[in-house]
């Protein structure tokens, strides 16, 4: 198998788990669309799970990024960046007794992004929870085997367990206090 069919191999895969799927450009991270990217082929206009929609896209653009659309795939996404995220997400640990390797996760060089299912948490994009820790409800993340900005490749830390958890409640109630809802 090349790299090409690894991309939609691992787009399907998302779409069989239930993730709503974009595919996106490297060098940008933009998700592709009608206006920015060849307006002759048939782009997304919204981000989904269908198979045959999806490998479309992949045969027509077989180097694209795979990304996550986390308010239609009902996610959450926490993200801990560099040395500070690091040290927040050991705080985090230590104070909440909290085990964060149970639910999906993955890395690229100094961030790492764990995955929960949202079940009706509501979060906008960008709620910062701690110095270098970021927690998004909207947009979208790039997943394996897409390249972050340096062109590093996001890999999963165990991608033979992909299972996404609810939330710890620690987490619910801190994102509650922070988005201000009762």
């Amino acid at each position: 198998m090349n790299f090409e069919d690894s991309r939609l191999r691992w787009a399907l895969t998302y779409a069989h788990m239930g993730f709503a799927i974009l595919p996106t450009d490297n060098q940008t991270h933009r998700a592709y669309s009608r206006r920015r990217f060849r307006p002759d082929l048939q782009w997304p206009s919204c981000p989904t799970s269908d198979p045959a929609t999806i490998a479309g896209w992949y045969l027509r653009a077989p180097y694209a990024g795979v990304a996550l659309a986390l308010q239609p795939s009902s996610m959450l996404a926490i993200i801990f960046d560099g040395i500070e995220g690091a040290a927040t997400l050991e705080a985090l640990i230590d104070k909440h007794g909290w085990s964060p390797w149970e639910t999906a996760s993955l890395e690229a060089g100094e961030t790492r992004t764990l995955l929960y299912r949202a079940d009706g948490t509501c979060v906008g994009s960008d709620v910062h929870l701690g110095p270098g820790v970021t927690v998004r409800g909207s947009g979208y993340i790039l997943l394996p085997p897409s390249q972050n900005d340096v062109g590093v490749f996001r890999q999963w830390d165990d991608p033979d367990d992909l299972t996404v958890d609810a939330p710890p409640q620690w987490l619910i109630d801190r994102l509650s206090i922070l988005v201000g809802v009762a």
